[in-house]
């Protein structure tokens, strides 16, 4: 009682999402339509779906198709803020075949685009501070059963760890 509230009055909730829900509101036919949209058919689709960032990194996925040469493989990143513009500006120099850069959705697109995809990237620049994250669109990417590659140390590493829903890396 440190702060004057009864620590039996206190519950903790951590991130999550309702699985049945969110996957629910997946539509097979806007997939099929993004898909062709954006040249995604009969191609392994690695995204990253979020807020294009300073601490999210998800120029990771602009990174790799500069370095991946399968044809088949395709690093999709969609989103919006602060560094979308400059991927967008670098992403049109490089004329990658393998890169798609989309330009923020509306919300119930997101599961539409998470199911497109093979592989679900959450990414957050290395830091201290976020060992203590967890970020929500983990639970997206879970939620849709997609394997995730998880750039975050901490208790979201832990949780990715103990749920074998996916590979962590090191961030950056």
């Amino acid at each position: 009682v440190e702060l004057g509230i009864d620590a039996k009055k206190i519950s903790v909730f951590s991130n999550g999402i309702d699985p049945e829900g969110f996957s629910a509101i997946c539509d097979r036919r806007k997939v099929d339509k993004f898909r062709r949209e954006y040249g995604l058919e009969d191609k392994f689709v690695v995204s990253y779906i979020g807020t294009v960032g300073r601490a999210h990194y998800a120029r990771i996925l602009f990174e790799a198709a500069k370095r991946h040469k399968d044809p088949d493989v395709v690093f999709l990143v969609m989103g919006a803020g602060e560094k979308f513009e400059e991927l967008e500006n670098e992403s049109k120099q490089a004329c990658l075949e393998n890169f798609r850069l989309i330009p923020k959705r509306p919300r119930e697109d997101i599961p539409n685009f998470i199911d497109l995809s093979d592989v679900a990237v959450v990414h957050l620049i290395k830091s201290e501070l976020f060992k203590t994250v967890v970020p929500s669109k983990m639970f997206e990417g879970m939620a849709m059963g997609k394997p995730l590659v998880l750039g975050v140390k901490g208790e979201a590493k832990r949780i990715l760890e103990d749920s074998g829903a996916g590979i962590p890396i090191e961030p950056e």
